[in-house]
């Protein structure tokens, strides 16, 4: 019988394919760090926008509108002060 013996060709090919193994999956798992990052903050405000629009449909919608409401009416009046009394200086300059 011969003597079983593992040839070292095939030992050293598995330690070159297992390096290459580990520099790869190191190499993706930082490309996959960077790239999920901006891909998670995209997503989340994805999520955020689609619940804003289905939301804009219920009680929130009309929480939404009654707040526009009172910061345009406030606008509004703040404006039509500044307006008076821009008014009242200039007559009677």
């Amino acid at each position: 019988m011969e003597d079983p013996t593992i040839p070292s060709s095939l030992i050293g090919a598995i330690t070159f394919f297992l390096l290459l193994g580990v520099i790869a999956f190191v190499v993706v798992k930082e490309m996959v760090k960077v790239i999920l990052k901006p891909a998670l903050v995209v997503a989340v405000l994805a999520v955020v926008a689609v619940w804003a629009g289905v939301l804009d449909e219920t009680v929130v919608g009309s929480g939404f509108e009654w707040i526009g409401d009172r910061l345009l009416a406030g606008i509004g009046g703040i404006s039509d002060w500044v307006a008076d009394v821009w008014a009242s200086r200039t007559e009677g300059a």
